[in-house]
Parts: structure tokens; C-alpha cells; sequence
């Protein structure tokens, strides 16, 4: 998991010239994909926040904490772009193809051979696509159900961090919602706005 580590200390300036750079001539290029790097810097930029390691959130601070918060704000952008026609399906494919070509790509930039990237980029891969599916069928499902799927996720089971599952699944919510009321056309381009996350009160 190093290069989360990487994807986590570098600037969103300096990913971009790195993404843009290596990562488009892999994926060949075009408006699909650079809305899909927009959104996915955006997201990268948002899971970044200070807050979500602070109370009254207190995510771990360590590579696991910092990969979980990619996958869920990744997850409320691919939700949001669900079922709105050919042209959305395209860029989050394109956003998924982007955001693991990155992983490959920082594993072999690390130095890592093909014979390691493969099988860590599929571990990856398998973790991600499980929380899509954790989360998509609990975000708008019974009290208690995304609650849980963010204990067993980001916490890692801890049950005495209920009061933050909670607080969490609030802002998933939030933010789900937001992004149903933005302007599809606006996503499409690569713009994507997320609201601040929890803080503790004073």
C-alpha cells in the first residue's frame, strides 16, 4: 500500500501534472477522461480534509484510514453518476480506470516488479468494488445498515466508535443528496463540489 502513501503526501498540483502526464497516455486520453481526472482530484482534495481525523470523526490516520476515505468519497461520486444516461456512465468508468491505472502506475514507479503490481492492483480493485456495494445498497436503506457497513469499513469493527459511524453515515447522506441536486451537466465536465465535513463542536 505504498502508494497510498505517495497519492496521500503529493500536492493536488502536482498530481495533476503526474496524472495528466503518464496516466492519460495510458488511457488514451479524451473528455471523458479529463472530467474524470477533475472529479477525481477533487475527491482525492476532499478526502484530505483534516477533519476526518479529528473528533468527533477520528478516522485512523494510517494508509487503511486514508484508502477508505478515497473509496467513499469515489463511491458518492460514482453513485451520483449511476443510471444518468451513457454519457455519465462513461466518465465513471473512466473515473475507475484512472484512479487503479494511478495505483498501478505510483507501484511501479516505486519500483515494484509486474509480477507484485498485478495481484496488489486486484487487491485493491476487490476492496474497492466491496465497499461500492456495502455502501450503495445501505445509503439509502434502513436506519443503522450504512452505519454498519462504516464500523466494519473505515473502523475496522470498533464498536466504541459508534457515535462517528454515525456522524458519518449523516454525511454520506448529506453529501448523496447534495450531489443528486447538482447540475449533471456540471459533474459531467469534471466540476464536483462536497460540503465541509464534521467538526466537533466548541
Amino acid at each position: 500500500m505504498e502508494i497510498l502513501h505517495r497519492l496521500w503526501v503529493l500536492s493536488t498540483k502536482a498530481r495533476q501534472s503526474i496524472m495528466l502526464g503518464g496516466i492519460k497516455k495510458l488511457l488514451g486520453g479524451g473528455a471523458h477522461l479529463d472530467a474524470a481526472h477533475g472529479l477525481y482530484v477533487s475527491l482525492v482534495a476532499q478526502a484530505r480534509s483534516k477533519a476526518f481525523f479529528q473528533p468527533p470523526l477520528s478516522v485512523p490516520d494510517t494508509i487503511d484510514g486514508r484508502f477508505e476515505l478515497i473509496a467513499l468519497h469515489a463511491f458518492l461520486v460514482m453513485h451520483r453518476l449511476k443510471d444518468a444516461g451513457e454519457g455519465a456512465a462513461e466518465i465513471a468508468q473512466a473515473l475507475f480506470d484512472l484512479m487503479f491505472k494511478d495505483l498501478d502506475q505510483g507501484l511501479r514507479d516505486l519500483g515494484s516488479s509486474d509480477i507484485r503490481v498485478a495481484p496488489r492492483v486486484r487487491q485493491m480493485t476487490s476492496a474497492f468494488m466491496g465497499r461500492v456495494e456495502a455502501f450503495g445498497s445501505s445509503i439509502e436503506g434502513a436506519s443503522g445498515e450504512l452505519e454498519a457497513a462504516i464500523e466494519r469499513n473505515l473502523y475496522r469493527g470498533e464498536k466504541q466508535i459508534e457515535d462517528a459511524c454515525a456522524i458519518l453515515a449523516a454525511y454520506m447522506r448529506r453529501e448523496a443528496e447534495a450531489l443528486k441536486n447538482q447540475e449533471l451537466a456540471t459533474l459531467l465536465t469534471g466540476a464536483v463540489q462536497f460540503g465541509a465535513p464534521p467538526v466537533a463542536e466548541n
